[in-house]
C-alpha cells in the first residue's frame, strides 16, 4: 500500500487512484477527502507564509503598492520566483489583494 523511504511514508499514485476507498497511515485511517483536505490546508498555509515573508521583507515596496494597486503583479512575481512556480500565481494575488484591502481599511 505505501513504500517506506527515509521514515516517510509515500502513497504510490496508482494505489491512490485506483485504491480502497480507506487509506492507512501509521494506523490511522483516513479518506481520500480528508487526505485531500489536509493536503489543501498545508498548500494554503504555505502560501500564506510566502505571502507573509515577502510583504515583511519588503515592506517598503508595500506601502507602494498601498499608495498605488497597480503594483501588486510585482509581489505576485516575486512569490512565483521565491516559490519556483510551484503554486498558481492566482492563489498569490487573491492573498496579496486581501491583504491590500485590510490594510486600506485598518
Amino acid at each position: 500500500m505505501c513504500e517506506t523511504r527515509k521514515n516517510t511514508k509515500v502513497f504510490n499514485h496508482k494505489h491512490y487512484e485506483e485504491g480502497p476507498k480507506k487509506i492507512s497511515k501509521e494506523g490511522v485511517h483516513a479518506t481520500r477527502a480528508e487526505i485531500e483536505t489536509a493536503l489543501r490546508a498545508q498548500l494554503a498555509k504555505a502560501v500564506e507564509a510566502v505571502v507573509a515573508s515577502l510583504i515583511e521583507d519588503h515592506g517598503d515596496k508595500w506601502q507602494q503598492v498601498i499608495a498605488k494597486p497597480q503594483m501588486l503583479e510585482w509581489f505576485t512575481a516575486q512569490a512565483m520566483k521565491r516559490t519556483g512556480g510551484a503554486f498558481p500565481p492566482e492563489a498569490f494575488r487573491t492573498l496579496f489583494r486581501a491583504r491590500l484591502e485590510s490594510a486600506a481599511n485598518g
